[in-house]
C-alpha cells in the first residue's frame, strides 16, 4: 500500500492535478481583453483546459478506485475507503428514492384526473389502470 494524496498520485500517473487545471478558466478568459488573440488560438485553448479538466476527472476517479482497492492510502485521511463507499450508497440511495418519488407522483396524477381516467362507477378507466399497475409493478420491485 502506497500512501499518496491525490496530487502525487496524479504527477505519478501522468495526469493533471488539480492545481494544473485550477487557473485556466482564468487565464483563457483574461485572453480576449487583449484584444489581439484570434477565435482559432482560444478554441484551442479551451480545448485543451476541457481535455485537461476531462483527465483531471478521470485522475480523481481512477485514485477512488485505487483507495477502494486498497492499492493507495491518503496520508491525510481526508479520503478513506469507508467515506467513499458511504458516498457511492447516497448516491445509490438517492436515485432509487427519486424513482420512487417519480412512480408515486405520476400514480397520484393519474388518480387525479377525475372523469378522464375513471369511469362513473369510480372504477379507473382499463387503460389507466394497467398504466398504474405498471408503475406499481416498478415501485415493488425498487
Amino acid at each position: 500500500m502506497i500512501q499518496q494524496n491525490f496530487t502525487q498520485y496524479a504527477t505519478t500517473n501522468g495526469y493533471p492535478c488539480d492545481y494544473d487545471t485550477m487557473f485556466e478558466a482564468q487565464y483563457n478568459g483574461s485572453l480576449g481583453l487583449a484584444g489581439r488573440v484570434s477565435k482559432r488560438t482560444v478554441k484551442r485553448l479551451e480545448e485543451t483546459a476541457s481535455n485537461n479538466r476531462a483527465l483531471n476527472n478521470q485522475a480523481h476517479r481512477e485514485y477512488n478506485k485505487a483507495i477502494l482497492s486498497g492499492e493507495v492510502m491518503d496520508p491525510s485521511g481526508e479520503v478513506t475507503k469507508e467515506d467513499l463507499l458511504a458516498r457511492i450508497q447516497s448516491r445509490e440511495t438517492a436515485v432509487i428514492q427519486g424513482k420512487r418519488d417519480q412512480l408515486t407522483s405520476q400514480i397520484a396524477f393519474i388518480e387525479s384526473l377525475g372523469r378522464m381516467s375513471h369511469r362513473e362507477n369510480g372504477n379507473l378507466k382499463p387503460k389507466y389502470q394497467r398504466t398504474i399497475d405498471i408503475y406499481q409493478a416498478e415501485l415493488a420491485s425498487l
